[in-house]
C-alpha cells in the first residue's frame, strides 16, 4: 500500500498555523521573542516581526546593535545563585544593576507582569532558542531576585517579598502553561527551583519573621498534574543530548 511522503517541517508548520494572540501585548512569550530590540524600539513589536519570520520560514531578524547590558554583570550562567554566600559575594554589582541596566529592568517588569504565556513556535527542545533570550532574561531575573534577598536581609521584607512574590507567580504560570514548549517549562523550572532555594535559607537564617504566612504561600508546592511534568522534562532533556551528539559523531554520549 503506498503511503505519502511526509511533509517538508515548513510546510507543515504552514498547514498547522494558529493566528498570532489577539493581545499579543498580554502574552510574556512575544517579549521574549523581542527581548534584545535595540534601544529606542518598541520591543513587543519587534517581538511580533521576530515570530512573523520565523513562522514564515525566514530567520528572525538580526538587529546591528541589540540591547546589551551595560557593563559585566552578576550573572552566573553556569553556577547560578545557589547560595546566600554567592549572592553576598556580588552585593555591590547586584544593586549597581537596576540603575545601569534600566531598559532591560524595565521590559523585564512588564514582561514578568503579563498573565499569559503562549509559545506559537515549533515545539523543540532547542530549534527556537537563537534568538529567543533566555539567557538574558535569566540573568535580569537572577540579578532582581538576589537585589530581593539582600533588601530582606536589610530589613526591607515587604518590598523584597513583593517582587519574588511576583517572579515566582511567572514562572509558575510558563510552567503551568498549555500552549508553553517542554523547554519553556524546563527554563521555568530551573527559575522556581533556584528561587525557592533562597527563600529556604531566608527562612532557615529567620530572615522573614512577621511574614510566615507570606512565605508558605510561596513555597506552596508543584500540584501532582505539572510535578509529573518533570519525568517528561529529563526524559526530553536526555533525548536532546544524544540527538545533538548523535548529529556529529557516531558515538552517543550523554554527558552528566
Amino acid at each position: 500500500m503506498l503511503r505519502d511522503a511526509p511533509l517538508h517541517p515548513g510546510v507543515q508548520a504552514a498547514l498547522d498555523y494558529q493566528p498570532l494572540d489577539a493581545a499579543p501585548e498580554r502574552n510574556a512569550f512575544v517579549a521574549l521573542a523581542g527581548f534584545n530590540a535595540p534601544a529606542g524600539n518598541n520591543f513587543m513589536q519587534v517581538g511580533m516581526e521576530n515570530i512573523r519570520r520565523f513562522r514564515a520560514g525566514h530567520a528572525p531578524q538580526r538587529e546591528p546593535l541589540p540591547l546589551a547590558f551595560a557593563h559585566a554583570t552578576p550573572c552566573h550562567v553556569k553556577e547560578a545563585y545557589d547560595s546566600l554566600a554567592k549572592l553576598h559575594a556580588d552585593a555591590k554589582k547586584i544593586r549597581r544593576f537596576s540603575a545601569e541596566n534600566q531598559e532591560m529592568v524595565r521590559r523585564y517588569r512588564l514582561m514578568q507582569a503579563m498573565p499569559n504565556y503562549i509559545n506559537r513556535l515549533a515545539s523543540s527542545f532547542g530549534g527556537e532558542t537563537d534568538f529567543l533570550r533566555y539567557r538574558d532574561v535569566r540573568c535580569v531575573s537572577e540579578t532582581l531576585f538576589a537585589e530581593a534577598i539582600l533588601e530582606i536581609e536589610e530589613g526591607r521584607a515587604t518590598q523584597g517579598l513583593d517582587f519574588i512574590e511576583k517572579d515566582l507567580a511567572f514562572y509558575r504560570r510558563i510552567f503551568a502553561s498549555a500552549e508553553a514548549t517542554l523547554l519553556d517549562k524546563r527554563v521555568a523550572l530551573q527559575h522556581i527551583e533556584q528561587q525557592l532555594t533562597l527563600v529556604g535559607f531566608l527562612i532557615e537564617q529567620d530572615a522573614l519573621r512577621g511574614h510566615e504566612e507570606k512565605a508558605r504561600l510561596l513555597l506552596a508546592p508543584l500540584d501532582a498534574p505539572r510535578a509529573h511534568l518533570l519525568e517528561a522534562l529529563e526524559r526530553e532533556r536526555i533525548d536532546w543530548r544524544i540527538q545533538k551528539v548523535s548529529a556529529t559523531t557516531s558515538i552517543l554520549l550523554i554527558q552528566p
